[in-house]
């Protein structure tokens, strides 16, 4: 808020300065006004303050205004959510942070050098399956073009490539691997979170494994 206006109780309450003229239609004011002449009529111009830092999961930020040295002045208080509403926004950010990190896709580096981004979205992890289980069935040949992303200057371009059975398993390894560790976070996550550990995260768990 910008301003705030006494109320008839002397309690400041927040107050839009378009207002101002309207509500006193019978008095001539200056182009200009100052904010000392809006003091005169009971309205002040709000002293701003730093937002607070807070994690928006498990606490609430409150304003106020107070009078401070004698200026009207946001006062910021960070308040703890009820656990029940913690604990659900805590799971939820957990899930959306796994999901997200999941399916962001993996890099890997062929015999040659060449780094390739390997993708881990849901669609690209059944058509990996799918070709695993052609391996093992002998229906797919030994080399084939794989559609994919190759890295360079840190850019990702469309590429086909001449893939071995054995990149595409290494692959699928990989990405088991990847998803499983995902998942395990998360499990840890929400393990702490339901008892009623309040400062974890996907992210510290990821970190952990």
């Amino acid at each position: 808020m910008d301003y705030i206006k006494l109320n008839d109780n002397g309690e400041p309450e927040e107050y839009h300065i378009d207002n101002f003229r309207r509500e006193n239609p019978n008095t001539s004011f200056p182009a200009n006004i100052s904010d000392d002449l809006y003091a005169e009529w009971g309205v002040f111009k709000v002293k701003k303050t730093p937002r607070p830092n807070f994690n928006a999961l498990t606490h609430k930020l409150v304003l106020s205004v107070e009078l401070v040295d004698g200026s009207w002045t946001q006062v910021w208080a960070v308040e703890d959510l009820p656990n029940e509403l913690a604990k659900s926004l805590l799971l939820e950010s957990a899930a959306g942070t796994r999901y997200d990190i999941e399916t962001n896709g993996l890099q890997w580096t062929d015999a040659n050098g060449q780094m390739w981004h390997i993708a881990t979205d849901l669609d690209s992890q059944l058509r990996l399956n799918s070709t695993v289980s052609a391996i093992n069935n002998n229906l797919r040949t030994n080399a084939s073009n794989w559609k994919c992303q190759k890295i360079v200057d840190g850019e990702e371009v469309i590429a086909y490539r001449m893939t071995t059975n054995d990149e595409i398993l290494e692959w699928s390894q990989l990405v088991y691997e990847h998803v499983q560790k995902c998942f395990e976070a998360e499990a840890n996550a929400a393990a702490k979170i339901f008892a009623g550990d309040f400062t974890t995260s996907f992210e510290a768990e990821y970190d952990l494994l």
